[in-house]
């Protein structure tokens, strides 16, 4: 069997946990590998380790800018910082799919979720919830309800707004930036704010 190239280790690992995402339930993380992470974890000690050796090879020492004195420690940095980044991202998507499943009213059953986590995973579930849950008792809110807004509340605030037609085919830009394509005929829903402008050019008509 070959070889991973140097700083693949935590690659695999993030890779890994991303399919079990993409693939499966975007809340629930894949199973913690211990042994995958402890492996990455030695490789960039080994790495940190090779590098001081070089630079306190006197022999190397008198060589250092040259190229081919140079390269080797750059290439050991560079696979030691693949895999702490890698490392890095791998545990901030298994904390957030922590944090989401506490949000979501239909999280998965607690031990199914409780033994794919490591001990340090068990611990920051554990705090966070302790957080979560006298924040929201001094808040006097449930904060595990759903946060996705009615239907209602969308009808209601949608009738509240000033409906405009286009009168010819434009682009209306909203004051973030960003950019409605419309057709002529076509119907916007849009503040005063956003669309005086081109209710003065003429591209748009306010619908009484």
């Amino acid at each position: 069997m070959s070889r991973k190239p140097l700083g693949a280790i935590a690659a695999g690992v993030l890779q890994a946990e991303l399919k079990q995402q993409q693939e499966g339930d975007a809340d629930d993380v894949a199973m913690y590998q211990e042994e995958q992470v402890k492996a990455a974890i030695q490789e960039i000690h080994m790495l940190d380790e090779r590098v001081q050796e070089s630079l306190r090879n006197s022999v190397l020492q008198t060589e250092i800018n040259q190229p081919h004195t140079a390269a080797h420690i750059i290439a050991f940095k560079a696979a030691a910082l693949r895999n702490k980044r890698c490392l890095m991202a791998h545990q901030k998507l298994r904390q957030e799919a922590i944090m989401r499943q506490w949000q979501k009213p239909s999280t998965k059953d607690t031990a199914d979720t409780e033994e794919k986590l490591s001990p340090a995973e068990k611990e920051f579930r554990k705090a966070y919830d302790n957080m979560m849950s006298e924040y929201g008792a001094e808040l006097q809110l449930n904060l595990r309800l759903d946060t996705q807004p009615p239907d209602i509340l969308a009808t209601q605030t949608a009738a509240q707004q000033p409906w405009y037609i286009a009168r010819e085919e434009h682009e209306v830009l909203t004051d973030t930036g960003s950019g409605w394509g419309l057709n002529k005929g076509d119907a916007l829903i849009a503040p005063h704010r956003t669309a005086q402008d081109y209710v003065h050019q003429g591209l748009l008509q306010k619908h009484t």
